[in-house]
């Protein structure tokens, strides 16, 4: 009875949570993939769907080529992938490979606000009370690096999460109140989710001796209070089990693909660890590119929470404080220790919900009203927030794109990608307040091609036009405005040239012709209004010009004038060019600063070129089913901490 009664009250606080973050991070989601890591998982997922293998080039008649990654994931992801690609048959086959992994990239939303559950029942089961197990799964959520993480398709989430889970698991494990055989079978579930994780990544065979002691020490503590050696071994044996269960699976599927049970898809990883040591644990510690009190800051109280949670429960504070550890350890040897290509080491999200559960100590005495534990506490949450919100704004991969010396980018602080990111945010919404809003301008707004002058130094032309091109025009108070443009509607041979069209917001100025080149002045109302230019569509091609059309006419000057006010000539020198089709085309795309990128599912689908109903009633249900997610976990949550 006791127990179903704590199980009654865990449920509400988990369920809130689940719902609150997977409703924000399906929200932030970036709807894509950022590194060949992840295209190789995403492989594997095509490849079961689509000729039932595990081979990334099957159907080609060629040797298979297997993952260096386990099958885990890609499995689990299935589902999400038929759904992906039943959405994409509403689209154009050139916008299935992004649709298709638009709708994949809900998986890691769902995994790590998942965890973010876990978080807190963990911090229930070991006492605490709703509000701080609450509070600290918020603090894993949105102050650590798991909120940017969560929008890649990298394994290190579900890892995590399965190996967080066992050890969930056995929290109650020990529960004197509970029946053997119900003990037992929770000790079998822990080891089969333990080395579940493996089969996601076989870096998580690490947490494997350290739950092992975890369940040593529980059984030691049955053993002596039953004064039964049974309680002992039980306990033990039942955990080996379910660990043989999920290693075996494993090794088949090892045997199966590379001949071996104990050869995996890394093949020799002898250089592996041949990295430098005290560089690696500088970098992940406190580098600042990479440390993590810079991408966490909250776990720079992971000291303090520890010793707190050490005094409730010895073993989980231990068990906590040894899986930070022994990640640290590892990964810090790792020639590749810095895990680039995500925000943050990313490595470390191996042990991320360790590392953040012993914040529920120091959560707790916040909210019992021990003044420092309130205010340090609040201090790293605000350091936090613009950390994270500038991974989830820009993507990793624009920021490398622009500086792409690692040293650099990981040991000069001038450098760190959350100044960079805070840069690029910055520019963007600049560019955007100068296109939309900026007084005195004049704007190449729209139908405009690339600059074609130095757009290193800004220069806005001179550059050709779409067939249907407008320019903004928002003068200062003034008597007159004098706009004049010298244009080119001369194509080569055999294209005939071009008569332009002019319109001003809804009235027709008339057609002008343009070839040979010429220079037109027009006089206009001084007022903020649109100057609409149509021109007939030629495609290079058709003159035997490599180039992307359709194109209108050549703009090779635009000034304006309020009296004897120049105006200031704007625009995007590099517009958003439509969505490719390839899936390494459409990565960088998808990473290429000069576009202005937010990295958020609702910027790239509005700028995809995708058709626009099937786009809308997409946006639509994706956004719906986040926001009520969103907004059912804010009502639980308040519910679950006024109840609690």
């Amino acid at each position: 009875m006791a127990e179903s009664v704590v199980g009654r009250r865990s449920s509400q606080p988990m369920l809130a949570i689940f719902l609150l973050l997977a409703g924000i991070y399906l929200l932030t989601s970036g709807g894509h993939t950022y590194a060949s890591d992840e295209e190789q998982i995403f492989g594997v997922t095509t490849s079961l769907v689509e000729h039932g293998s595990f081979a990334l080039n099957a159907g080609t008649g060629e040797p298979p080529i297997y993952s260096s990654y386990g099958p885990g994931q890609s499995v689990l992801a299935v589902p999400l992938y038929v759904a992906g690609h039943a959405v994409a048959t509403a689209f154009p086959p050139w916008g299935e490979a992004y649709i298709t992994r638009a709708i994949i990239s809900w998986f890691n939303p769902l995994v790590t606000a998942a965890v973010a559950a876990l978080v807190c029942l963990a911090a229930l089961r070991l006492g605490y009370g709703a509000r701080p197990a609450t509070a600290v799964a918020l603090i894993y959520g949105l102050a650590t690096m798991a909120w940017p993480h969560s929008k890649t398709f990298f394994t290190e989430p579900l890892a995590s999460g399965l190996t967080f889970a066992a050890f969930v698991v056995l929290l109650e494990g020990g529960g004197w109140g509970m029946r053997a055989g119900q003990r037992q079978i929770r000790y079998i579930i822990s080891g089969i989710l333990a080395t579940l994780a493996c089969t996601v990544k076989i870096q998580s065979g690490l947490a494997l001796p350290l739950l092992g002691l975890y369940v040593l020490y529980q059984a030691y503590q049955q053993a002596k209070e039953t004064r039964r050696p049974s309680s002992f071994i039980l306990p033990a044996s039942s955990f080996a089990l379910g660990a043989a269960v999920g290693l075996g699976a494993l090794g088949l599927y090892q045997w199966a693909l590379f001949g071996s049970p104990l050869s995996s898809g890394y093949g020799n990883a002898s250089g592996v660890f041949s990295g430098d040591w005290a560089k690696g644990l500088y970098g992940l510690l406190l580098s600042s590119g990479k440390g993590i009190v810079w991408y966490a800051p909250p776990l720079a109280l992971m000291p303090l929470g520890l010793i707190w949670l050490y005094r409730r429960d010895r073993a989980a504070a231990l068990l906590c404080g040894s899986m930070a550890l022994a990640t640290l350890l590892f990964y810090g040897k790792v020639t590749f220790w810095h895990g680039d290509g995500a925000w943050g080491p990313r490595y470390l999200n191996m042990a991320l919900p360790f590392m953040a559960l012993p914040l529920v100590a120091v959560a707790d005495a916040a909210l019992s009203g021990r003044r420092i534990a309130a205010v340090t506490l609040a201090t790293t949450l605000i350091l936090a927030m613009p950390v994270q919100i500038a991974g989830e704004a820009i993507s990793i991969n624009a920021y490398i794109e622009m500086q792409d010396s690692e040293r650099q980018r990981h040991f000069v602080p001038s450098q760190s990608p959350i100044l960079g990111h805070l840069r690029l945010a910055a520019a963007q919404i600049g560019m955007a307040y100068d296109l939309a809003l900026a007084p005195n301008s004049m704007v190449l707004r729209e139908g405009f091609s690339y600059s074609e002058g130095d757009r290193d130094h800004g220069e806005q032309l001179p550059r050709w036009t779409l067939p249907s091109a407008r320019i903004d025009l928002r003068p200062p108070a003034s008597d007159n405005l004098l706009v004049t443009l010298s244009v080119s509607g001369c194509r080569p041979i055999p294209v005939p040239p071009a008569t332009l069209g002019l319109r001003l917001d809804d009235t027709q100025l008339g057609g002008v012709a343009a070839c040979p080149p010429r220079r037109i002045a027009l006089l206009l109302p001084s007022r903020p209004s649109h100057l609409q230019i149509d021109s007939p569509a030629w495609n290079p091609a058709d003159a035997g010009i490599e180039r992307e059309g359709p194109l209108g006419f050549y703009l090779s000057r635009a000034e304006a004038w309020a009296d004897t006010t120049p105006m200031i000539l704007r625009g995007n020198p590099i517009p958003i060019p439509p969505l490719p089709a390839g899936s390494v085309s459409l990565r960088r795309w998808e990473s290429d600063y000069r576009y202005g990128h937010w990295d958020v599912w609702p910027w790239y689908l509005a700028n995809s070129g995708l058709p626009t109903t099937p786009s809308y009633l997409l946006a639509t249900v994706w956004a719906g089913i986040a926001l009520g997610m969103l907004g059912a976990g804010a009502l639980l949550l308040r519910s679950a901490i006024t109840d609690h």
